[in-house]
């Protein structure tokens, strides 16, 4: 009874133009695509061998938009999919010329499935130049069954590579919390790639699922 009116007031500062530029957002129409490329125009001739990127679409619990500062924030449940599928408490979308994503930071239980890797941290930055998500804040990459865990992980989707940095000074324990990269690799026979190594509601069948929260609840039992 308290909030309501407050949300009320907070989207009268939006505006009309904000609302309208946060609409093409979520349904995909003029805004470029956050997880698009460089944003160049693809020559007509080469249009119809491309496959066509599906839109962004975002759900969580609130909205706000800064025309000002070119942000939108949404926060509570966050789920994104688009050519991965992201999970976290808050996600910032910045616009550096009004009209593009150049940035992309994702704040507490972040959980990114992207193929048969998942990823997980505290923090997650999406940077557009390179394609490259950093993760920080015990930052764990599962795939196939194989586990890396450090506190800060870079994934370049291009390139199929990861790099793992585990802070600190290196002394310790030999755990992540050390400042060592900690990784499990399993043996041939025993990686999976097509069913998680959880059981229960985690799933193969769960993860395949069209629900974005059943597979972010999945992404989570994975990454434990």
């Amino acid at each position: 009874m308290i909030r309501r009116p407050m949300m009320r007031r907070s989207m009268g500062r939006l505006g009309i133009p904000v609302l309208s530029f946060v609409l093409l957002l979520l349904l995909g129409l003029s805004v470029p695509s956050a997880f698009a490329g460089d944003g160049s125009e693809t020559p007509k001739a080469d249009t119809a061998l491309k496959k066509e990127k599906p839109p962004l679409v975002i759900t969580s619990k609130t909205l706000e938009a800064d025309n000002k500062k070119g942000i939108v924030i949404f926060k509570g449940n966050v789920i994104a999919e688009e050519e991965f599928l992201l999970c976290s408490d808050e996600l910032y979308l910045g616009y550096g010329d009004g009209t593009k994503v150049d940035s992309m930071v994702a704040i507490g239980d972040v959980r990114i499935v992207h193929g048969d890797r998942v990823s997980g941290a505290n923090r997650a930055e999406y940077k557009r130049a390179g394609r490259t998500l950093i993760l920080t804040g015990s930052a764990v990459v599962v795939e196939c069954g194989d586990t890396v865990r450090g506190e800060r992980i870079e994934v370049y989707l291009d390139e199929d590579r990861v790099v793992v940095d585990g802070g600190g000074t290196g002394e310790g324990d030999g755990t992540e919390a050390s400042g060592r990269v900690r990784a499990v690799i399993l043996p041939q026979e025993q990686k999976s790639c097509t069913e998680a190594k959880v059981t229960g509601a985690a799933s193969s069948e769960y993860k395949r699922g069209t629900d974005g929260e059943s597979r972010c609840g999945w992404a989570r039992q994975v990454l434990r």
